[in-house]
This record gives structure tokens, C-alpha cells and sequence, in this order.
């Protein structure tokens, strides 16, 4: 079958379906009409007169378009009439619901509840589809005359700017702990020309296996640490599609509370820590190293006893410390008061 009689059979069925909802329109307002709270007085003659022109108007145009409904469907190939139809049992059961309308009061209200509901699919399905139609934007060609936009001015080329010595220092980083094998596993996860998200994962090699205690991710811009989050070691990162390109979703948190607040205090300490960066800093791999073994410490989060009370454990919950000195900061939330 050609393109054009497949645009015909599709205008045919549009028609159609058009055609539907105007006779189920009419067919809803002459049933409200022929309802008793509706009828004219009987008393008036020409109210009278003009209620019978009203109704035999709206049945001779229900008529006129159902024929024409009729004759697109004969019109359609020989393979509609293969498509399932309402039976018989099927249009009893809607002209008994039909006539309990008009007798119980309680069948009403859900009959036009069932309308409304799908009156309203229908209103937000044409919504969707007629503005994915009429939003979208045609590509634009530049122009041979017009002028490129002015790249801004940076103290810094792509070459020695902060984030890329930064990231040269972590991919030497990167390389020295996989010869050393020290228990730290830098991985970066995703880059970009000003920043870069990495995870890192803390352990013990055991049997030449890597067995991981810790796990946690890094966001770095422009060369600063901007903020870090802890996970358990089983918990996967998440990550969504930005029109077409793998991102890291950092709204992500652990689903078990220690981590959450390991998280908090972490962050904490970071803003110590960055406070005393300088925007022109330049890391260097032993720089990294450092930052990376203060992070380690807080493995020893479920090991470090309460400076307070001395217990590991309280209401669930580890001390939490200062990873610059751990046992002597190691204090419950519950001990601080």
C-alpha cells in the first residue's frame, strides 16, 4: 500500500474518531435534556415547540453523523473488519447502565464521574501531544555574516588551569597506589573541562583480593573540593542520561543513617580543610595523597571508643571525630550535651 493511501485510511480514522466524540457530546446533552429536572412546562406552548426543535436538531445531526461514521468504516480496508467490536452482550450491559441512570439516583454520580474521567485522559493526552508539536524548535543555521560570540577572557588556558593539574596529580595518584597497593582505589566517574567526580574505595588486599570497608565520592571544580559523601560498600552510585552523556546523580544518599551523618561530619571537615586553599592552588600528587589518607580515618569510625562514655556503640550509632585526631574527638551525639 502506497504512502498516500495510508495518509487517507489515517485523515479517515482521525475523522472517525472526531465523529465519536461528537456523538457521545450530543448524545450526553440529550439525555440531560429528556430528564425530568430539564423538560419545559407543559403549560407553555412555544417552550414547548422550541424543546421538540432542540431535540429533533440534535437527533437528525446524531443521525447524519452516524451515517457518515458508517461509511468510513466501509470505506476501511478488508482487515478492520478483523479488529474485535463491541458484541452484543457488551452494548446490553451499556444500554441497561444507560437506563439505571435514569432510575437510581446513586448511578448517576459515578456514570458522570466515569465521563469526566475520560473526558479528562483525553484532554491531557491532546495537551502532551499538540505541545510536543508546536514546542519544538527548528535547527537553526548560523548565518555567514553574523558574528561568532566573544569567548570570555580567563587567567587560565586549558593547559594550567586548576581542575586540569588537578586531575594530572590524580591520575599520578591513581597510578602510584595501584603499584603500591596501599588499600586506596581512585576511580573518576565522570569529567568535564572545569570539574571532575571521583569515587574512592578503602580496604584491605586480602589473598590478593581487594576487600573494600569504605567507599565515597568526590566532587571536585575548578580545582577546590566542593563536597564528599559516604555510602556502604555495597551501595552502587546512581546515574541518569543528560542528553546522551552519563551523570553522576549527586542528590544520591546512603540509605542507612550512620553514613548520612558521616557524610555531614565529612563535609565539616572539608570546609576546614578548603578554607585555606587558595583559588590559584595547584595540587600536587602528594597533596592528593594526604587529603586522601585524612578521609581513610574514618574507618575507624566503628572501631574508636566514646571519649565520654566509652563505648563504641550508642543508640546505634558510632562516635564521630575528627579525623586529624581521632580518639581524642571520638564523641556520641547523644555524650556532646
Amino acid at each position: 500500500m502506497s504512502g498516500s493511501a495510508n495518509a487517507k485510511e489515517l485523515d479517515k480514522v482521525q475523522q472517525s474518531i472526531h465523529l465519536v466524540k461528537i456523538i457521545r457530546t450530543t448524545m450526553i446533552g440529550l439525555q440531560k435534556k429528556l430528564s425530568n429536572t430539564t423538560l419545559p412546562d407543559p403549560n407553555d406552548e412555544q417552550a414547548c415547540k422550541k424543546f421538540q426543535l432542540s431535540i429533533d436538531t440534535q437527533t437528525k445531526s446524531v443521525e447524519k453523523w452516524f451515517n457518515k461514521l458508517e461509511d468510513y468504516f466501509r470505506d476501511m480496508p478488508e482487515r478492520i473488519d478483523k479488529l474485535p467490536v463491541f458484541t452484543t452482550e457488551v452494548m446490553k450491559r451499556l444500554q441497561s447502565l444507560l437506563a439505571d441512570t435514569n432510575m437510581d439516583v446513586h448511578v448517576v454520580s459515578p456514570f458522570e464521574d466515569f465521563i469526566s474521567s475520560a473526558n479528562w485522559n483525553e484532554s491531557v493526552q491532546n495537551y502532551f501531544y499538540y505541545s510536543g508539536e508546536f514546542m519544538k524548535m527548528p535547527v537553526r543555521r548560523r548565518i555567514c555574516t553574523m558574528e561568532k560570540k566573544q569567548q570570555i577572557i580567563s587567567q587560565w588556558d586549558s593547559v594550567s588551569s586548576p581542575h586540569s593539574s588537578f586531575e594530572k596529580s590524580l591520575r599520578q595518584v591513581q597510578a602510584d597506589l595501584s603499584t603500591k597497593k596501599v588499600g586506596m582505589w581512585p576511580t573518576i566517574l565522570e569529567r568535564s573541562a572545569f570539574g571532575c567526580i571521583f569515587e574512592i574505595k578503602y580496604g584491605l588486599i586480602v589473598d590478593r583480593q581487594p576487600v573494600v570497608q569504605q567507599k565515597m565520592l568526590v566532587v571536585e571544580n575548578s580545582g577546590l573540593i566542593e563536597m564528599v559523601r559516604f555510602v556502604a560498600p555495597h551501595e552502587e552510585w546512581y546515574f541518569f542520561d543528560d542528553f546522551g552523556s552519563r551523570r553522576v546523580d549527586l542528590t544520591m544518599q546512603s540509605r542507612y543513617i550512620v553514613y548520612q551523618k558521616l557524610t555531614t561530619q565529612a563535609n565539616i571537615q572539608l570546609q576546614v580543610v578548603m578554607s585555606a586553599v587558595n583559588i590559584d592552588h595547584k595540587w600536587t600528587p602528594s597533596q592528593i595523597t594526604s587529603l586522601l589518607h585524612m578521609f581513610s580515618r574514618y574507618q575507624q569510625v566503628f572501631e574508636t571508643p566514646c571519649k565520654t562514655c566509652g563505648k563504641v556503640m550508642k543508640d546505634f550509632l558510632p562516635p564521630f571525630f575528627d579525623p586529624r585526631s581521632p580518639r581524642s574527638t571520638a564523641t556520641h551525639e547523644t555524650c556532646r550535651g
